[in-house]
């Protein structure tokens, strides 16, 4: 290990610890992949903090490797990606909400890695405010007792429903 790579992996180490977040840049070729990413996956990955290593979408499949290979034999740890699209029909689905939950916890628990870009930690939290605006931004017809709406009782009803999923789906990703 080089000296600046021991200083970068105790910083961050010691930041975690404090519950401080932390960034650093370094040039190519510095080992940010091959020596402290998975360094940091094993010290931090206890089983009481989520490892999620973000990295270019060019690097996704080299850094997942990288991971997969350094967590296959000796010690070994699953090796997961986070890929989310907001646009996608699956983000509208709470199954699949619910499903990525328990895959996000499960990898906690198991000390496991996660491997995702920057798109689809945008996209997840770009989800997560557009739900709390659609819930937030309710029509007044939600606001009317229900003996006053008449013919639009169903409607009420029906968009009524939406919201309520759209609030647990928000509940979901704020864990």
């Amino acid at each position: 290990l080089r000296r600046r790579q021991v200083e970068l992996v105790n910083g961050f180490v010691d930041n975690a610890a404090e519950g401080k977040s932390r960034v650093e840049q370094m040039i190519m070729g510095q080992g940010k992949t091959t020596v402290i990413g998975p360094m940091l996956a094993l010290i931090l990955g206890n089983g009481s903090r989520l490892v999620t290593q973000v990295c270019p979408e060019a690097l996704l499949d080299m850094t997942r490797d990288v991971m997969r290979s350094c967590f296959s034999s000796v010690v070994t740890k699953r090796v997961y990606t986070l890929s989310f699209d907001r646009s996608s029909a699956a983000s509208n689905d709470i199954a699949q909400f619910k499903k990525l939950l328990k895959k996000l916890e499960v990898a906690r628990l198991q000390g496991s890695i996660v491997c995702t870009t920057p798109g689809a930690v945008k996209s997840l939290m770009l989800k997560y405010v557009d739900l709390l605006q659609s819930v937030q931004a309710a029509p007044a017809i939600l606001r009317c007792p229900v003996q006053r709406l008449g013919n639009q009782r169903d409607k009420a009803v029906e968009l009524g429903d939406e919201l309520s999923e759209n609030a647990q789906k928000a509940d979901i990703l704020a864990r």
